[in-house]
């Protein structure tokens, strides 16, 4: 199984959404720190909202307390790597064998989630001690498109019918980019998923909007 620390997990999260084709850097005072590197989207348009969607909830529209409400209460904190952030999560009550984490950013008044991440809570490190325990979340974990743990790479293949944005034998990745009217402004979304001898083991959706003139 891959495992990766929190940090380097929003640290990823934090370069691939400041990416579009053809790559850019732009001054966002509002986004995290640390975004030195870039991932290019390669794909025109927006990943579809079923793909967006997991546990009901839906990035980019839904907000923080959405997930109070529709999930359970928990506590969103800051991780130490990115204050910027506000994360709330949880984690299967029967073994503690996953968890669901769903993020904003602290400076947007609706606190409009960009983020949300299935996978071991393993890969959170210590963060993962913050995690509210769920009944029965291995068992409803997965986004409205079917896209759940365990699927085979083919089979999560078979959902895009477009050239993977980053390809590796552990890893596929679709990343989109939508230029708004402005030109300024860039909506970035996208999904990364994780693989590992038993099937996918971790899965990123993300949508945001970007750029000096959002």
């Amino acid at each position: 199984m891959i495992r990766t620390g929190l940090s380097q997990l929003l640290c990823a999260l934090a370069a691939w959404m400041m990416a579009w084709q053809p790559c850019v850097a732009w001054s966002d005072t509002r986004a995290p720190r640390g975004q030195v590197r870039q991932l290019r989207s390669t794909l025109p348009g927006e990943l579809s909202a079923r793909h967006l969607t997991v546990l009901g909830l839906r990035i980019g529209d839904d907000g923080l307390a959405a997930v109070q409400g529709r999930i359970g209460q928990s506590v969103a904190f800051s991780p130490e790597s990115a204050p910027e952030l506000l994360t709330t999560c949880f984690v299967d009550a029967s073994d503690r064998s996953l968890a669901v984490m769903f993020q904003a950013h602290r400076y947007d008044p609706y606190r409009r989630l960009t983020m949300a991440y299935i996978g071991a809570p393993n890969a959170m490190q210590t963060s993962a001690r913050r995690c509210q325990p769920m009944p029965g979340l291995a068992e409803s974990a997965s986004t409205d498109s079917g896209i759940f743990l365990g699927m085979s790479r083919e089979a999560f293949a078979q959902q895009f019918p477009y050239a993977p944005s980053e390809r590796s034998s552990r890893m596929l990745g679709y990343y989109f980019y939508q230029p708004l009217e402005s030109g300024r402004c860039q909506l970035l979304s996208g999904v990364r998923a994780q693989f590992d001898a038993y099937g996918l083991s971790a899965v990123t959706v993300y949508r945001l909007y970007r750029g000096a003139g959002c």
